[in-house]
């Protein structure tokens, strides 16, 4: 049987709910589902208790229920952050309580080198902070950089500004940047090399998550028996954290839009960019 000690814990702060939302939702839902029956691994979840996104453990079969904050799903330990309705700053609150409590329960619990992974970078200025608190109880700190939050149009200057300073920030206070865009390495490097703690440089590494749900559902938009349009638009709803100017890029580069020959390709590039038009993700998303 194996000991507590050779449990490896692992904190995930940063999406709203398992697999109800978007991007970071779906990740944590399928990386808990997969590790599940893991031994060696225990994962720590923080959600939403209200507002948008939240999470609502009812509407999951298999969830056990601890207490109105805690239950258990996929083997994984899950906890609800109530989050105060303050607008746009209220994401980063969230992030903020969330990493409290994980520092409060690796404490309480005595849990040892536990990791804890931040998706987005959304507390700049409590990077540091958090940065030297979870050292000190003998963790390591992994950052998922988001896709470049900054640079999106919805956001006023000001915000923008924010969302900067904020990724420089949480670049320099962790451990590992994990980077699910070849791209978005190759931008941290080129911004942040020699920033670091004491002038060093980011240590990264690429990980594409997602490739099977997004097979399984492009199988569907190139063989499916619906009409081409109705595809598409399944496909862009159920595949989650990803836009269709990203997809239109892809399908571009595999050729595979000779798949949708009936559509033509002038056709097929302007519902794409008439899609993309109406949403804020980058190239680089």
């Amino acid at each position: 049987m194996k000991s507590k000690k050779e449990v490896q814990h692992v904190y995930l702060v940063g999406a709203k709910s398992l697999g109800a939302y978007g991007g970071y939702e779906t990740f944590v839902y399928k990386l808990t589902e997969y590790h599940q029956n893991k031994e060696n691994i225990k994962y720590h979840v923080a959600c939403k208790a209200n507002g948008d996104g939240c999470m609502d453990e009812s509407k999951f079969e298999g969830v056990t229920k601890i207490n109105d904050h805690e239950f258990e799903f996929h083997n994984a330990h899950c906890f609800k952050i109530d989050v105060p309705q303050i607008g746009s700053a209220q994401a980063i609150y969230y992030d903020v309580a969330a990493l409290k409590a994980c520092c409060e329960h690796i404490k309480k619990n005595h849990i040892p080198h536990p990791i804890v992974y931040i998706m987005a970078c959304r507390i700049g200025p409590f990077a540091g902070h958090f940065y030297r608190e979870i050292h000190k109880l003998g963790g390591t700190v992994y950052l998922n950089p988001d896709g470049h939050e900054w640079m999106r149009a919805k956001w006023s200057a000001p915000i923008r500004k924010y969302w900067k300073i904020s990724e420089q920030m949480m670049v320099k206070y962790c451990d590992l940047a994990i980077c699910d865009s070849v791209n978005i390495e190759k931008y941290i490097h080129e911004c942040y090399d020699g920033k670091g703690i004491k002038g060093s440089s980011p240590k990264t590494t690429f990980i594409a998550y997602g490739a099977d749900l997004t097979l399984s559902k492009l199988a569907d938009l190139l063989y499916g028996s619906a009409s081409v349009e109705k595809r598409w638009d399944i496909f862009l709803k159920s595949v989650k954290g990803m836009g269709p100017a990203i997809f239109s890029s892809i399908f571009s580069l595999l050729q595979i839009w000779k798949s949708f020959h009936s559509l033509g390709n002038t056709s097929w590039h302007r519902r794409s960019i008439k899609r993309s038009s109406k949403s804020a993700i980058t190239p680089l998303s």
